[in-house]
């Protein structure tokens, strides 16, 4: 955009003299903006930097540059108010190279340029005010960087697959005749198929696979039956350079940022460039749609056949970066037009995202969300109180607050005792930047909890958080009720760097020895004892996390079905019984400890047909929705048993003496430490007069305790129906109903360091 005419006169942002920034106005509120001269690629960047009011004159006169800042030891100098020393980092530099206009000049709001970047007093009045001034830029020129030097020749190849998905999105109705599409296919199930199938035979091979099933034959010795056949996609061979490059452009660094997503949300129009190359927003939606709507966990359906269909190689890879990064970003920018947007909501999506100064965890998403009155950015607070005041602020006023309560304790850097460093009771994706899988995982599990959540259980919930309070040094005082105490723990369940995948199912037989529902190599009729026992569902439903994933265009579980040979529980046995029968194939010892040092037999897996190097893929052939679900639920958890014979999962870092608390209206227990009244570690005495005399834990983490799940305890053998009812009831408005819904369930207070 280039230069316009103010009716007052912008003054020096910069001075050429000082070399120091002008101080900015309050009253009325003003703004710096730079003008980038025009020039070749290789001439020298200078730029003159004035100050605005930020007033309604201002509306779409001037672009903002989005771009992530990259290492702080590379910069570059460039030329502001004659000043030819200023130094920017590299990747600013290389943004402003790219964008410069060989003929006019481009008024832009920089961050790095027009805010004073060592002013930490300006720092929190201008940090206010970046929502508003990405909303009233005319557009948002979005710099993702270079290639890495192996995809570098490939970068018109990934805008090629961009482009080949934004052509093959869902067709308007007035092109619906042109593109010959009938009228039953002009419904939007018939569009949406139509468009599937137009991408899916352009850019994929399939190759059909029988899904291997266990069977004995008559001596008794395991062999593989190959019943259901299923379908995998691949990407042609001729496209996988696209894919490969898509990919690197989806892992590039400016996706990784935490402050780039509300210069993604919030800009009227955007343009987003990459060497050389570049795309609007809509090609980017319909990019995300396209993967998202055909291949939702990796895997579809191909109607045509009634085959599952599993997207394998580059095309995953590609699925799984729109997936732990991208869609959240599109979805945000969407949300932002239909609905209401919280703190909460914000932290839990992008808790894989990264920030220089842990602050603004927080600070970062003040343009986005709708009520922002209650955080004030502070740059001057200390991290801790910054952190745990934010967090409070947001379970006290936003209706879905306390979920900043949920997650894993395991990203943090410190001593969980110590007094300086954020308390146990703030999650870790409230300030920490979770690997990208974890940050998926995360999401994903919260979901499952949310599935437990009833009218009364929401009740409950409001009324704990009014009563909920946060002493002077940030101690959590809540109200719980001690259901159980740890009295054995199970093996980690995680894949070792090698991915063997025969590891990941022996823990789970492991996990079935301590509950007693491990059937070996027992007689059939004894199988089928174990296997139709309420022990056996109930560890099944413990492995499954009791929900599975319902086929919806938005993320969401419910309660699995029960009865026949097509429910959740028929197909887990059956993909049990294979694996149980490839570990006995692949003769592992039975006892764990020697399991963890075994060299497991690479003659017998060939034998089989399982070669080590395929044993992933083969894993995951018979049921990849079950098995990713699965593995969503029980990545890096450990199985616990309580002192009554209760199972549950809670995460690696839980160990015996660790007690099971239900916080009222919270649909998942959480796993308690106590800390002892003894401690000598001065950190650790963090009391004031109105929580020393509380119990006072530490929190583990949140898990999975099954009959306890959704706030309060259910009744340990009521049947599913009865659950069912029970809910319907609630709904209805009728009296609560069940063992652990019923009135006059005491709850404790206790302080939560």
């Amino acid at each position: 955009m280039g230069a316009f005419s103010q009716p007052e006169v912008p003054r020096s942002g910069y001075l050429k003299t000082k070399y120091a920034y002008s101080p900015l106005g309050l009253d009325p509120p003003e703004i710096r903006l730079i003008t980038l001269e025009p020039g070749q690629r290789d001439d020298p960047i200078e730029c003159k930097v004035q100050i605005f009011e930020f007033d309604d004159d201002l509306y779409g006169c001037y672009d903002t540059l989005s771009y992530a800042w990259g290492s702080r030891t590379n910069k570059q100098s460039i030329n502001v108010n004659g000043n030819p020393n200023f130094m920017i980092r590299y990747n600013l530099w290389l943004a402003l190279c790219h964008i410069r206009d060989e003929n006019k000049a481009l008024t832009l709001w920089v961050d790095a340029i027009c805010l004073d970047q060592n002013n930490s007093v300006e720092k929190t009045e201008q940090v206010g005010k970046i929502g508003d001034i990405y909303k009233r830029c005319g557009m948002c020129r979005i710099w993702l960087g270079d290639l890495p030097e192996p995809m570098k020749p490939h970068a018109a190849s990934a805008l090629e697959l961009l482009k080949i998905f934004d052509k093959h999105s869902l067709p308007t109705d007035g092109e619906r005749a042109e593109d010959g599409i009938s009228d039953e296919q002009g419904t939007d199930a018939g569009r949406k198929h139509q468009a599937d199938r137009d991408i899916l035979s352009k850019l994929f091979s399939s190759q059909t696979h029988s899904t291997p099933e266990p069977g004995e034959d008559f001596t008794g010795d395991f062999v593989l039956d190959f019943a259901e056949e299923r379908t995998w996609m691949y990407v042609k061979t001729e496209y996988e350079p696209h894919f490969e490059a898509l990919t690197a452009l989806f892992e590039l660094e400016w996706w990784k940022r935490t402050w780039v997503i509300q210069e993604l949300v919030l800009p009227p129009k955007i343009q987003l460039l990459f060497a050389g190359q570049s795309f609007s927003y809509g090609t980017l939606k319909n990019v995300v749609e396209g993967f998202t709507r055909n291949f939702t966990m990796g895997c579809s359906r191909d109607n045509d056949h009634n085959r599952s269909v599993s997207l394998q190689g580059p095309g995953f890879n590609a699925y799984m970066a729109i997936e732990e990064r991208i869609e959240s970003m599109v979805f945000a920018r969407e949300q932002l037009r239909t609905q209401p947007t919280t703190f909460t909501q914000l932290r839990r999506r992008f808790c894989g995202s990264q920030v220089s100064w842990k602050r603004d965890s927080f600070y970062a998403f003040l343009g986005i969300v709708t009520n922002k009155s209650f955080i004030r950015p502070d740059y001057t607070l200390s991290l801790r109180t910054a952190i745990t005041q934010a967090v409070f602020s947001c379970i006290k006023s936003e209706h879905d607050g306390a979920d900043l309560l949920f997650g894993e304790r395991l990203f943090r850097a410190q001593d969980p005792y110590m007094r300086l460093h954020v308390p146990s009771w703030v999650s870790d994706a409230c300030f920490c930047t979770l690997p990208p899988k974890w940050a998926t995982i995360e999401r994903r599990r919260l979901r499952i909890y949310s599935s437990f959540a009833s009218t009364s259980s929401n009740q409950r919930r409001k009324t704990f958080i009014k009563y909920l309070k946060m002493s002077k040094n940030g101690i959590l005082i809540a109200s719980s009720r001690h259901v159980a105490t740890i009295d054995d723990i199970g093996p980690v369940f995680m894949i070792d760097k090698e991915e063997n995948m025969f590891l990941v199912w022996a823990v789970i037989e492991a996990w079935m020895g301590m509950v007693g529902v491990h059937v070996g190599n027992k007689k059939e009729s004894e199988k089928s004892e174990i296997e139709t026992s309420e022990k056996y569902k109930a560890f099944w439903s413990t492995m499954i996390n009791n929900p599975v994933e319902k086929v919806e265009k938005d993320l969401s579980y419910g309660r699995p079905t029960t009865d026949g040979e097509l429910s959740i529980y028929s197909r887990l046995r059956t993909l049990w019984r294979l694996f149980e029968a490839t570990l006995r194939a692949a003769k592992f010892p039975d006892d764990w400890e020697a399991l963890k040092f075994r060299e497991y037999n690479d003659t017998t897996q060939h034998e089989m047909g399982i070669d080590p190097p395929n044993m992933h893929e083969w894993s995951w052939m018979p049921e990849p929705r079950i098995i990713y679900h699965l593995f969503n639920c029980l990545w890096e958890r450990r199985l616990f048993m309580t002192g009554d014979k209760h199972f549950g999962l809670a995460s690696r870092n839980a160990r015996k003496g660790d007690e099971i608390h239900v916080i009222p209206g919270c649909p998942a227990p959480f796993i308690l430490r106590r800390l002892g009244s003894n401690i000598s570690n001065p950190n650790t005495q963090l009391g004031e007069w109105d929580t020393d005399s509380l119990p006072q834990y530490m929190v583990v983490g949140n898990g999975y305790f099954h009959g306890f799940m959704g706030g309060d305890e259910v009744e340990e053998n009521g049947s599913e129906e009865e659950e069912d009812e029970e809910k319907r009831d609630e709904n209805e408005g009728g009296e609560e109903t069940g063992a652990g819904r019923k009135k006059g369930i005491e709850y404790n207070e206790i302080a939560l360091h």
